[in-house]
Formats: C-alpha cells, structure tokens, sequence
C-alpha cells in the first residue's frame, strides 16, 4: 500500500504479503485493514512574559522587551484545549554570561502535549545592566 497526498481520513483493505521464507509465521486472514485520521493544522500565537533565571542578585537588568511572541501549531481539534497559561519562557542569564552575550536568549521550558511546534520571536531579548 501506498499512500501520497493524504488530506483525509482513510481506510483500507490490503493483501498481506507473507515474506519467502515464513514457513514458521501463521496467519488467521490473508487480508486487513489499514487506516488513519488525518487532521488539519492551525496557527496560533500568544504574548508570554518571560522568567530571567540564575540572576545574580547583585546585578539589576533591564530588557528591552517585557513579553515574547510565541507562535505554535496545533491540530485544528485541539485548538481550544491551548491556553497560554501551558507555555513558560525563561532566559538564563548564564548562558548569556558564559558566551560573553550581550541579550538574552529565550527559551520555552513548558508546553501543551497538543502542540506539534512552535517558535519564540524575538529569538533574542537584549538587555542593559545598571549599576
């Protein structure tokens, strides 16, 4: 069976075709059924506040932006189970540090198990440090 350009549900009823040598596999039906659902994609974005771990108390940081833009895609069944309460975005300002940075980056730590992808913009928070 072979399948290309699947934009619906299907359902099937293919031949089983045994390999040469299987004297030892025993099947009750020399046929079944293959199917699948498909199920069309959406797009959706939420405003998230983002979290700055691992900040040195002694150091007081400014970002220039005060939310990130969190663009996700999601069945079109599953849309209205999303909230953006499922998402949590944090910028560890070590890895800032380490890489001798001057923005952050920000990541998503917590996600919907109903979202198949997403993406942060900006991809880069910059920030100032006072002193």
């Amino acid at each position: 069976m072979k399948l290309e350009d699947v934009k619906s549900d299907f359902s099937e009823k293919v031949k089983i075709i045994l390999p040469e040598n299987a004297s030892n596999i025993k099947v009750n039906s020399n046929f079944t059924t293959v199917g699948g659902k498909v199920e069309k994609f959406t797009e959706g974005t939420f405003k998230i506040t983002f979290k700055v771990m691992n900040l040195p108390e002694s150091v007081e940081l400014t970002t220039l932006n005060k939310t990130v833009e969190v663009v996700f895609v999601v069945g079109l069944s599953n849309f209205d189970k999303i909230d953006k309460d499922f998402f949590e975005v944090v910028c560890d300002y070590n890895i800032s540090k380490e890489n001798n940075l001057n923005y952050l980056i920000p990541k998503v730590t917590t996600k919907s198990r109903f979202i198949k992808s997403f993406k942060v913009i900006p991809n880069k928070i910059d920030f100032l440090i006072q002193k």
